[in-house]
């Protein structure tokens, strides 16, 4: 709460980005590569999650039936609880 005048109270709500998990930025990471290939992605594995700060990075294992690739989540922006990132060949 930040004031109170007669019956109106005011309060401040600030949002905070919090880590994304490695299992959370797996299941991200294959949706947006099926959705750039037009095609469903088997899956993804990721050796961590994303702390909430510009620049900070994560590689994931795509798959897709016998083929593998590896790509990188690197967070580009924080926009109030959203952790923004992009994805690229590692």
């Amino acid at each position: 709460m930040s004031s109170v005048e007669g019956s109106t109270v005011e309060f401040e709500v600030a949002t905070q980005a919090k880590p994304v998990p490695a299992d959370v930025l797996a299941r991200s990471v294959a949706s947006h590569a099926g959705q750039q290939l037009g095609s469903a992605i088997d899956g993804a594995e990721c050796t961590g999650g994303l702390e909430p700060q510009v620049g900070q990075s994560a590689t994931c294992t795509l798959k897709n039936g016998t083929e593998t690739k590896a790509v990188t989540a690197t967070v580009t922006a924080i926009d109030g609880g959203r952790v923004e990132y992009s994805v690229g060949a590692a």
